[in-house]
């Protein structure tokens, strides 16, 4: 059965990356002030010229940022990616199954969560909930993953 993953050899490297910036991220929502501490400040380019509180003022092409959000925000999915394509030791039918499983409960454990929060969040707060359904399918996976293959190697 031809399969187009990476290496086995990425696995255990993407997968402490991941667990890292997931854990990281985790730990800038809980302390907010803490994105102020490690910050990366850059010059970048402005594309949206209009600010985003008042839509008739302009602004000028390059802006200051903390490109931290922004880092951790590629390093989590870059490294999430790696780790959900990469070949466990052992791969054979029973793995690619188990990795469907695991994709289709992510999918309705994510889609369950963004269906609730669009029934109960309404406003700004809608915003969290999506930027939290955006990571959750990635993390959801690899939980759901982890979970149904320890389960086989028990039996």
């Amino acid at each position: 059965m031809k399969t187009y993953l990476l290496p086995s050899k990425f696995l255990v490297p993407s997968g402490i990356i991941f667990y890292a910036s997931v854990l990281f991220g985790v730990l800038l929502i809980v302390f907010p002030d803490l994105s102020q501490t490690l910050s990366i400040e850059l010059s970048v380019p402005n594309f949206f010229w209009k600010d985003a509180d008042n839509l008739l003022v302009e602004k000028s092409f390059w802006i200051e940022n903390n490109m931290i959000d922004e880092l951790l925000t590629l390093l989590l999915i870059g490294s999430g990616l790696i780790h959900l394509f990469s070949k466990e030791k052992e791969e054979d039918e029973l793995i690619m199954q188990l990795r469907f499983h695991a994709m289709k409960w992510s999918y309705l454990l994510n889609f369950t969560v963004l269906a609730i929060g669009s029934i109960l969040v309404y406003g700004l707060p809608y915003f969290n909930v999506m930027l939290f359904c955006l990571f959750s399918q990635l993390v959801c996976y690899h939980l759901v993953f982890r979970i149904f293959v320890l389960q086989h190697l028990r039996k």
